[in-house]
């Protein structure tokens, strides 16, 4: 799963006055979209202008500089599994991209990494994974016909964004290969494949993450955010929790609820 790093809005004046930036390593791969420009970025062996909606890709170990100025929408992430590396690895560094989709995903991303990662983690996975699959449907075309992308990468990612929105309902892996289009068994290790987690071990990450806002910030009984999460049972919902952090859902919001109060008191003039 690709892991959102940084997100915000560069100009390149407000931090070098001289025309040409200090040549650097890439650590994380890097996404900028120019809205603004003069002269050049160079990534690796290859010079691109800077002109608006040009999309600049840069991966880790990449060395790039600039010459003149540039204003952009960035983000950087960092993507976990060979197969999502491959992936990304067999995009090319720039092109011409169109359409407001990929700016507006951008700005979101930029608000998203601004809040608490405990409560945007899914927010923010969505929303690059989006992001990613707009920038490889339009960058298709330039891809080497040795690095193609997985087919069933789409139906993926559907079904991710499916459960995203769903998780609250009664899900089954034969469903959600259904509306993939593909046998039970080969969309679970497609889905392993692609997101490193099978389809039942993301759902309950985003049911808990749910179930933790919830015991965080009310007093809702058990019963029912075990029911708004979508789990058969408060008996099962226990389990899981416990499994998954080492505390009954009465502890966490115990503790939660006690840290919070402590956290306002030492705010307290």
């Amino acid at each position: 799963m690709p892991i959102l790093v940084a997100a915000n809005y560069y100009r390149s004046r407000h931090y070098f006055h001289e025309n040409q930036t200090p040549l650097r390593v890439v650590k994380h791969y890097e996404l900028e979209l120019v809205e603004t420009g003069n002269g050049f970025s160079f990534l690796g062996d290859q010079r691109f202008p800077h002109q608006p909606q040009r999309l600049f890709f840069a991966r880790p170990g990449m060395q790039r500089f600039t010459v003149g100025s540039f204003a952009c929408q960035y983000i950087h992430f960092d993507a976990q599994g060979p197969t999502e590396q491959a992936l990304l690895n067999a995009l090319p560094a720039s092109t011409l991209v169109e359409g407001p989709q990929i700016k507006s995903m951008m700005l979101e991303l930029a608000h998203l990494h601004h809040l608490s990662p405990e409560h945007t983690y899914f927010s923010r996975l969505s929303v690059l994974s989006a992001l990613l699959q707009e920038v490889i449907t339009q960058l298709r075309p330039e891809i080497s016909e040795g690095n193609k992308i997985d087919p069933h990468f789409s139906a993926v990612i559907s079904a991710k964004e499916y459960l995203d929105k769903h998780f609250g309902e009664k899900i089954n892996l034969e469903m959600l290969a259904e509306q993939a289009h593909l046998s039970k068994n080969f969309f679970r290790t497609k889905f392993c494949q692609l997101m490193g987690l099978s389809p039942r071990e993301y759902l309950n990450q985003v049911r808990l993450a749910y179930a933790k806002k919830l015991l965080r910030t009310g007093n809702l009984p058990l019963s029912r955010i075990s029911e708004l999460c979508g789990y058969d049972s408060q008996a099962y919902f226990n389990y899981v929790f416990k499994q998954q952090t080492d505390k009954t859902p009465l502890e966490y919001r115990r503790f939660a609820q006690k840290k919070s109060a402590s956290d306002a008191l030492s705010k307290t003039p």
